[in-house]
């Protein structure tokens, strides 16, 4: 028997002795034993089921799976405030148990009607897991997250979580190649991008926009579905440096990708929070690297848009914050491939300020919007021929004593045999049109190189 089905067995005996002893009561009890180290998207690929999810930090230091549900909060897929679940389970409370925690995300615009591939999603969706291995730092667990409820029979519920116990698998899907790429299709095309850009542009130069960052839909299509959690390890691999992630909240529908932008983290009432923007990718020597990196640090129009980032960022904080403070100077944020100027925030949340309130204060940044932001996003469900679902819109986890929000950017959605890559650029005076086509190829690269696109 591997490690894992010895855990998983440990995990059985850790739940018969729960039932037990458990005194009465309602609400959630997570169990929990330790487990061996797991390649945990190949674990995911081995366990068919739905929802499945996975998340990384950026840094490594935390990394997270899940199978299953014990408890969701959604919001419908049109309209509505779409951080209604954050509301909700700060109202519930339902994490109050250690270690609980739900993972999922949020709509880019919930105002905007969903196409029908977003519809699984919702404008948000919250998943408490039912089964999950958990990696903080080296220390693996394997656990399970059960509803407690008096008036069900013990033996019942003892026999319910067995059964999906036993459903559990322990090994690990092995790697196989994509499937073969058949097509790609870009939405808009380079010259419908050129005629938007200027557009916007002119409005910019005339009117009160200052930045719009205008997104960029690509389709691959593949002659069969690739497993998505495979696909997922082929990209951390590719790109170790920042937030990976994938959510499934059924078959044949999956968003996931690697993003370099943290929308706050909370630890307690501490928060942390960063400006990204401005790009340039990484040089194919020290030197050169060197000289791309200090070309952005001295670009007045790229340090202008993290300006406009930045600024907006400290105001919400000074909102939410009984104090704050930014790091003194930009630096750079140095991926694979790429390069963005960053600023990093630290402050003390209000008493009474939850995550929900976080989260509709913090998005949109003018990193995903533009600013004036409210401007900026009706200028983007105006030009943009696509809905962006999830995409740009905040990822992650939260439970009672903290969350994590990356903003989901470098990101797609796999449906079936069809992949939708979204990348965006920001518009400002100064950019060029060509330039920001270009720059859409440069953050799509990380992508296109796994997935064998020319």
């Amino acid at each position: 028997m591997s490690e894992l089905g010895l855990a998983k067995e440990r995990l059985g005996g850790a739940l018969q002795e729960y039932l037990r002893t458990a005194p009465g009561g309602r609400g959630f009890v997570r169990l929990a034993v330790p487990a061996p180290a797991v390649d945990l998207p190949r674990w995911l690929a081995a366990n068919p089921g739905t929802p499945r999810f996975y998340w990384s930090e950026r840094g490594g230091a935390f990394e997270w799976a899940g199978v299953g549900v014990a408890d969701e909060l959604v919001a419908d897929a049109e309209g509505g405030d779409a951080a209604a679940p954050l509301a909700r389970f700060a109202a519930r409370r339902a994490a109050d148990a250690e270690g609980l925690r739900y993972f999922g995300g949020l709509s880019f615009d919930a105002r905007k009607t969903a196409q029908r591939e977003w519809i699984p999603f919702g404008s948000a969706r919250f998943t408490l897991p039912k089964f999950e291995i958990t990696r903080e730092g080296e220390t693996w667990s394997l656990a399970c997250t059960l509803a407690v409820d008096p008036a069900a029979a013990r033996r019942q519920t003892q026999r319910r979580f067995e059964e999906d116990l036993s459903h559990l698998r322990t090994g690990q899907k092995a790697p196989v190649p994509l499937p073969q790429l058949l097509q790609r299709t870009d939405s808009p095309d380079q010259a419908a991008w050129v005629r938007v850009v200027e557009d916007v542009l002119h409005r910019i130069e005339h009117g009160p926009l200052q930045k719009v960052v205008l997104a960029r839909r690509t389709d691959f299509r593949f002659a069969e579905a690739p497993d998505p959690f495979l696909l997922l390890q082929r990209l951390r691999a590719a790109n170790p440096a920042g937030f990976h992630f994938a959510f499934q909240p059924q078959e044949d529908s999956t968003f996931l990708g690697v993003s370099p932008e943290r929308l706050y983290r909370r630890e307690g009432r501490r928060i942390l929070s960063e400006a990204v923007a401005g790009t340039r990718r990484r040089g194919d020597s020290e030197h050169e690297d060197q000289a791309m990196g200090d070309a952005l640090l001295e670009s007045e129009k790229d340090r202008r848009e993290h300006r406009f980032v930045a600024d907006e960022v400290g105001r919400k904080l000074d909102g939410l914050c009984r104090t704050y403070h930014a790091d003194r100077e930009v630096s750079l944020l140095k991926l694979a491939r790429l390069q963005h100027l960053r600023r990093g925030f630290e402050g003390t949340v209000r008493p009474g300020v939850d995550d929900a309130a976080i989260v509709a204060a913090l998005h949109p940044t003018p990193a995903v919007a533009g600013n004036p932001t409210a401007a900026a996003v009706a200028e983007i469900a105006r030009r943009e021929p696509f809905h962006r679902g999830w995409y740009a819109g905040p990822l992650g986890w939260v439970g009672a004593g903290g969350a994590d929000f990356t903003v989901a950017i470098r990101s797609g959605l796999l449906s079936g045999n069809r992949l939708a890559l979204f990348t965006g650029a920001g518009i400002v005076r100064g950019s060029m049109p060509h330039a920001e086509w270009e720059e859409l190829e440069n953050k799509l690269a990380g992508f296109v190189r796994v997935i064998g696109a020319p």
